[in-house]
């Protein structure tokens, strides 16, 4: 198994990526106010209304995100992290 750090292209889709990091370190004893959001439909509105494009029926791992951990803060999401893959796993990237 690499413990290489993964490269990433800066862009998926035309959505700006602007960090990365584990899922180990978006947990709830990392980051208390980030809630997982798994829901298809809810996914699908959080990423219409911050203006990520995606596209749930593509065969493409890339074109869709099937976990988010948001943030809010009145009413607006303030951070926004995904995975494109169904399980988060800890070591996966966000």
């Amino acid at each position: 198994m690499s413990t290489q750090e993964p490269n990433y292209p800066k862009e998926y889709r035309g959505n700006q990526i602007h960090d990365e990091t584990k899922v180990s370190n978006l947990q709830p004893s990392e980051r208390p106010r980030l809630s997982l959001v798994t829901n298809p439909r809810e996914i699908d509105h959080i990423l219409e209304s911050i203006g990520v494009e995606h596209d749930r029926e593509s065969i493409v791992l890339e074109d869709s995100y099937n976990c988010l951990w948001v943030d809010t803060e009145n009413g607006e999401y303030v951070e926004v992290w995904g995975i494109h893959k169904s399980t988060p796993y800890l070591d996966r990237y966000a």
